[in-house]
């Protein structure tokens, strides 16, 4: 009897994991911040509806972004990106090296030890202004479509904000959509919408 309940919690746990996994084409959930009123009308009023393949994980990105949860943005990124942000952090060093005024940049950079994903974070927090919600709140960035070739993806915008500039481009990766920074980028064949 006890071997059948234990078999039985086993099978309950399985089918249970089972039914909350996320399919493949859905990028990993960021961790859940709380959104301000303001913050989420500017998200409902950007139109990611208009990206029927890319809007959710563009909508993803911008909501990890606005919220602060950097590391959630960084797992949304390519791999070559993420690559990318590394090899960034060692160019920025090398620039900063020697300049007075950029000591204490660059001692923070060189506190990294090469972790892209660090340097990553660093740079989306000096580059929104301290509060990438306002960032979002106060540029009137709108989605106007898609194109799509293949694994490769642009999401169609007007609009720019300190860190969302068109198109926005995405690679799929395992049947994942990945956001791509940092060029070269690879983009959809012309004429396709």
């Amino acid at each position: 009897m006890l071997v059948l309940s234990l078999a039985l919690c086993a099978l309950a746990i399985s089918a249970c994991r089972t039914t909350n996994e996320q399919p493949a084409t859905t990028p990993p959930a960021p961790v859940e911040t709380p959104i301000s009123p303001e913050l989420q009308k500017a998200l409902d009023e950007m139109g990611f509806e208009k990206a029927p393949t890319l809007g959710a994980a563009f909508r993803q990105y911008v909501t990890a972004y606005a919220t602060k949860n950097y590391g959630g943005v960084y797992d949304m990124l390519a791999t070559e990106s993420q690559g990318r942000a590394a090899d960034r952090l060692k160019q920025e060093i090398a620039r900063l090296q020697g300049r007075e005024e950029s000591k204490e940049d660059l001692a923070t950079l060189q506190g990294f030890n090469g972790d892209g994903r660090k340097y990553f974070a660093w740079m989306l927090e000096k580059y929104s202004g301290g509060n990438p919600a306002d960032d979002i709140i106060n540029h009137k960035v709108a989605v106007t479509g898609e194109k799509i070739t293949g694994d490769v993806g642009l999401v169609l915008i007007t609009g720019t904000s300190s860190i969302i500039q068109p198109p926005v481009n995405f690679v799929k990766e395992n049947g994942v959509w990945k956001l791509e920074v940092f060029g070269p980028y690879r983009t959809p064949a012309p004429g396709n919408p």
